[in-house]
């Protein structure tokens, strides 16, 4: 943890108000992200990045520094998304069948050769991200979240076993 949040997570677990909000506006982003990445939908992941920062200013003083503090906040947003009720994107329920239709199907409705090198570009690139997302949904939400955290969030095997309480300390 850098120098900097270490220090703000110090100042707010001693009642510092603006360290507080300096410290949710450091995690806000990530938080959302990875709800977004694990629900899919925008206003689903909007609602879950909110009840995770509440969760996570709430238990503030329960944080122990045994891990750093976005690991400890990962861990408080995998459990939250990991045992919140099915989201729109869960509740559609696509499977790796429908996936390639929907990928075959959005090459052939964007390919055209009117369409400039930089804007295909641009069309692969947002192809490739819905496709990665579709993927992920095929998945169950222990998967998901191992998946996300290690290849989008980059956290290592150690942190990841420790977010998910695959062991029970570091």
């Amino acid at each position: 943890m850098d120098y900097s949040i270490e220090k703000q997570v110090g100042l707010a677990m001693s009642g510092e108000k603006t360290a507080l909000e300096a410290l949710v506006l450091y995690i806000q982003d990530p938080v959302y992200r990875l709800a977004l990445r694990m629900l899919a939908h925008p206003e689903d992941a909007e609602d879950a990045a909110q009840e995770i920062l509440i969760k996570v200013i709430t238990h503030l003083s329960r944080f122990r520094k045994e891990s750093a503090f976005m690991t400890w906040v990962y861990r408080i947003s995998a459990n939250h998304l990991l045992n919140t009720r099915k989201r729109r994107a869960e509740l559609a329920e696509i499977n790796f069948e429908q996936c390639q239709q929907q990928i075959d199907k959005g090459f052939a409705d964007t390919w055209h050769p009117s369409i400039s090198e930089a804007e295909q570009k641009l069309i692969v690139e947002e192809l490739r991200l819905n496709c990665l997302q579709a993927v992920l949904q095929c998945l169950d939400r222990n998967l998901r979240m191992a998946y996300v955290l290690g290849e989008i969030f980059e956290v290592n095997s150690s942190e990841g076993a420790y977010i998910l309480e695959i062991i029970a300390s570091r």
